[in-house]
Protein backbone atom coordinates (compact mmCIF):
# COMPACT_ATOMS: atom_id res chain seq x y z
CA UNK A 1 0.00 0.00 0.00
CA UNK A 2 1.15 3.88 -0.84
CA UNK A 3 1.42 6.24 1.92
CA UNK A 4 -0.14 8.87 2.30
CA UNK A 5 3.49 10.72 2.02
CA UNK A 6 3.87 9.10 -1.83
CA UNK A 7 0.16 10.25 -3.03
CA UNK A 8 0.80 13.62 -1.58
CA UNK A 9 3.82 13.50 -3.99
CA UNK A 10 2.18 12.01 -7.14
CA UNK A 11 -0.91 14.74 -6.57
CA UNK A 12 1.20 17.29 -6.76
CA UNK A 13 3.54 16.06 -9.10
CA UNK A 14 0.71 16.08 -11.74
CA UNK A 15 -0.51 19.24 -10.72
CA UNK A 16 2.42 21.00 -11.62
CA UNK A 17 2.93 19.06 -14.72
CA UNK A 18 -0.77 20.44 -15.86
CA UNK A 19 0.30 23.94 -14.88
CA UNK A 20 3.33 23.77 -17.10
CA UNK A 21 1.33 22.43 -19.64
CA UNK A 22 -1.82 24.55 -19.86
CA UNK A 23 0.79 27.48 -19.21
CA UNK A 24 3.07 26.32 -22.76
CA UNK A 25 -0.49 26.15 -24.54
CA UNK A 26 -1.52 29.43 -24.04
CA UNK A 27 -2.56 31.18 -26.83
CA UNK A 28 -0.72 34.60 -26.48
CA UNK A 29 -2.02 38.15 -27.85
CA UNK A 30 0.72 38.09 -30.30
CA UNK A 31 -1.41 36.21 -33.18
CA UNK A 32 1.00 33.17 -32.84
CA UNK A 33 0.29 29.67 -30.69
CA UNK A 34 2.99 28.14 -28.51
CA UNK A 35 2.42 24.69 -29.50
CA UNK A 36 1.42 25.25 -33.12
CA UNK A 37 -2.50 24.49 -32.82
CA UNK A 38 -5.71 26.55 -32.85
CA UNK A 39 -8.92 25.29 -32.30
CA UNK A 40 -12.13 26.30 -33.68
CA UNK A 41 -13.19 28.20 -30.06
CA UNK A 42 -14.22 31.91 -29.22
CA UNK A 43 -10.75 33.40 -27.65
CA UNK A 44 -8.55 30.82 -29.67
CA UNK A 45 -7.06 31.69 -33.22
CA UNK A 46 -8.95 30.27 -36.23
CA UNK A 47 -7.77 27.04 -37.52
CA UNK A 48 -5.88 27.98 -41.14
CA UNK A 49 -7.49 26.61 -43.75
CA UNK A 50 -6.56 26.19 -47.83
CA UNK A 51 -9.48 25.88 -50.08
CA UNK A 52 -9.95 26.69 -53.82
CA UNK A 53 -12.77 28.99 -54.66
CA UNK A 54 -14.88 28.59 -57.95
CA UNK A 55 -12.25 30.23 -59.99
CA UNK A 56 -9.46 27.60 -59.30
CA UNK A 57 -7.66 30.48 -56.92
CA UNK A 58 -6.43 28.77 -54.02
CA UNK A 59 -7.37 31.28 -51.31
CA UNK A 60 -5.67 30.68 -47.46
CA UNK A 61 -7.22 31.96 -44.27
CA UNK A 62 -3.65 33.41 -43.08
CA UNK A 63 -3.45 35.52 -46.21
CA UNK A 64 -6.20 37.66 -44.78
CA UNK A 65 -4.72 38.98 -41.42
CA UNK A 66 -5.18 41.93 -40.90
CA UNK A 67 -8.92 42.23 -42.34
CA UNK A 68 -12.15 41.63 -40.31
CA UNK A 69 -13.34 37.52 -41.62
CA UNK A 70 -16.68 36.32 -41.68
CA UNK A 71 -16.40 32.58 -42.29
CA UNK A 72 -19.67 30.67 -43.09
CA UNK A 73 -20.26 27.14 -43.55
CA UNK A 74 -23.03 26.12 -45.67
CA UNK A 75 -24.37 24.12 -48.53
CA UNK A 76 -26.89 24.75 -51.32
CA UNK A 77 -29.65 21.95 -49.82
CA UNK A 78 -29.45 23.75 -46.16
CA UNK A 79 -32.94 25.91 -46.32
CA UNK A 80 -31.41 28.18 -43.37
CA UNK A 81 -28.41 28.33 -45.44
CA UNK A 82 -30.73 29.57 -48.31
CA UNK A 83 -32.25 32.20 -46.28
CA UNK A 84 -29.34 33.90 -45.28
CA UNK A 85 -27.28 34.08 -48.12
CA UNK A 86 -28.48 37.69 -48.86
CA UNK A 87 -27.86 39.06 -45.74
CA UNK A 88 -24.00 38.00 -46.20
CA UNK A 89 -24.46 39.46 -49.33
CA UNK A 90 -25.73 42.68 -48.24
CA UNK A 91 -22.90 43.26 -45.19
CA UNK A 92 -20.08 42.08 -48.15
CA UNK A 93 -21.62 44.50 -50.53
CA UNK A 94 -21.32 47.16 -47.69
CA UNK A 95 -18.23 46.83 -45.69
CA UNK A 96 -15.99 45.50 -48.86
CA UNK A 97 -14.14 49.04 -48.60
CA UNK A 98 -13.23 48.23 -44.92
CA UNK A 99 -10.69 45.74 -45.09
CA UNK A 100 -13.84 42.47 -44.24
CA UNK A 101 -13.97 39.42 -46.03
CA UNK A 102 -16.80 37.22 -46.29
CA UNK A 103 -15.84 33.71 -47.04
CA UNK A 104 -18.48 31.10 -47.83
CA UNK A 105 -16.95 27.65 -47.65
CA UNK A 106 -19.50 25.18 -49.64
CA UNK A 107 -18.93 21.57 -47.91
CA UNK A 108 -18.52 20.64 -51.30
CA UNK A 109 -18.28 16.74 -50.14
CA UNK A 110 -21.83 16.66 -49.13
CA UNK A 111 -23.00 18.90 -52.13
CA UNK A 112 -22.66 18.78 -55.59
CA UNK A 113 -20.80 21.33 -58.06
CA UNK A 114 -23.58 22.19 -60.25
CA UNK A 115 -26.22 22.56 -57.54
CA UNK A 116 -22.92 25.53 -55.71
CA UNK A 117 -23.03 26.88 -59.30
CA UNK A 118 -26.81 27.23 -59.51
CA UNK A 119 -26.92 28.60 -56.16
CA UNK A 120 -23.88 31.39 -56.36
CA UNK A 121 -26.19 32.40 -59.85
CA UNK A 122 -29.50 32.36 -58.67
CA UNK A 123 -28.47 34.68 -55.16
CA UNK A 124 -26.29 36.83 -57.12
CA UNK A 125 -22.90 35.72 -54.80
CA UNK A 126 -20.31 37.91 -55.40
CA UNK A 127 -18.11 36.87 -52.32
CA UNK A 128 -15.77 34.46 -52.55
CA UNK A 129 -16.68 31.08 -52.37
CA UNK A 130 -14.36 28.33 -51.65
CA UNK A 131 -14.86 24.59 -51.92
CA UNK A 132 -14.44 22.12 -49.03
CA UNK A 133 -14.06 19.09 -51.44
CA UNK A 134 -12.44 16.67 -49.09
CA UNK A 135 -13.57 17.78 -45.76
CA UNK A 136 -11.13 18.96 -44.77
CA UNK A 137 -12.05 22.27 -43.78
CA UNK A 138 -15.21 20.52 -41.80
CA UNK A 139 -13.03 18.53 -39.93
CA UNK A 140 -10.84 22.03 -39.18
CA UNK A 141 -13.79 23.73 -37.98
CA UNK A 142 -15.59 20.80 -36.31
CA UNK A 143 -18.49 21.57 -38.24
CA UNK A 144 -21.59 19.91 -36.95
CA UNK A 145 -23.83 22.17 -38.08
CA UNK A 146 -25.34 23.85 -41.42
CA UNK A 147 -25.02 26.70 -41.60
CA UNK A 148 -22.11 27.77 -39.38
CA UNK A 149 -20.29 31.51 -39.03
CA UNK A 150 -17.27 31.98 -37.30
CA UNK A 151 -16.75 35.85 -36.93
CA UNK A 152 -12.28 36.13 -37.12
CA UNK A 153 -10.70 39.60 -35.57
CA UNK A 154 -7.89 41.44 -37.51
CA UNK A 155 -5.46 39.45 -35.58
CA UNK A 156 -7.02 35.65 -36.82
CA UNK A 157 -8.95 34.84 -33.28
CA UNK A 158 -12.19 33.96 -33.26
CA UNK A 159 -14.57 36.51 -31.99
CA UNK A 160 -17.84 34.77 -31.83
CA UNK A 161 -19.09 31.72 -33.64
CA UNK A 162 -23.04 31.52 -34.49
CA UNK A 163 -24.41 27.91 -34.88
CA UNK A 164 -27.23 27.33 -36.92
CA UNK A 165 -29.39 30.13 -38.79
CA UNK A 166 -30.38 31.96 -40.55
CA UNK A 167 -28.23 34.67 -38.92
CA UNK A 168 -29.75 38.03 -39.79
CA UNK A 169 -28.41 41.23 -41.27
CA UNK A 170 -28.59 43.27 -37.79
CA UNK A 171 -26.58 40.58 -36.32
CA UNK A 172 -23.78 40.53 -39.00
CA UNK A 173 -23.79 44.18 -39.06
CA UNK A 174 -23.38 44.54 -34.71
CA UNK A 175 -20.57 41.23 -35.36
CA UNK A 176 -18.68 43.15 -38.14
CA UNK A 177 -18.77 46.81 -36.55
CA UNK A 178 -17.66 45.48 -33.57
CA UNK A 179 -14.43 43.61 -35.37
CA UNK A 180 -13.57 47.25 -36.91
CA UNK A 181 -13.43 48.98 -33.88
CA UNK A 182 -11.27 46.46 -32.22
Amino acid sequence: MISSKYWYLITNGILIVTAIYIWLSRIPDNGKTQVGFSVPQKGFQAPDIKLYNLADELIALSDLRGNVVVLNLWASWCLPCRSEMPALQAIYDEYIQRDVEILAINITNQDNLDNVLAFVKEFNLTFPILLDVDGNASQAYLLNSLPTTFFINKRGFISDIVVGGPISETLLRVQVEKLIQE
